[in-house]
């Protein structure tokens, strides 16, 4: 039996990434909490990517987010970065209410 992936330790309790996870498995678990805030058949530019990126962490560095969302195929984009999407293929975590 699979052990759950534990994501919670990555977050603050305002739901927001504090770091990176080095193992693989854990930082997909955490780009696809990230990935769920992507409304699906929306089409966004860099800066509303960058802005929901910024909203999202503690960590200051939106770039590197928005990186691995695209590296991973969580978002999809133009060549030129001139739009970006939510992969319709790619599997999202729906973002729970945390328990107080």
């Amino acid at each position: 039996m699979e052990q759950p992936i534990r994501i919670d330790p990555f977050f603050d309790a305002d739901g927001k990434i504090t770091k990176l996870p080095k193992k693989r498995a854990v930082r997909f678990a955490v780009l696809a909490r990230v990935a769920a805030l992507f409304e699906p058949g929306c089409i966004y530019t860099e800066s509303e990517i960058n802005g929901v990126c910024a909203s999202c962490q503690t960590f200051d560095d939106i770039f590197l987010l928005r990186r691995e969302l695209v590296d991973h195929r969580f978002l999809l984009r133009k060549p030129d970065g001139s739009a970006y999407w939510r992969n319709p293929e790619a599997p999202v975590e729906a973002v729970a209410p945390r328990e107080p």
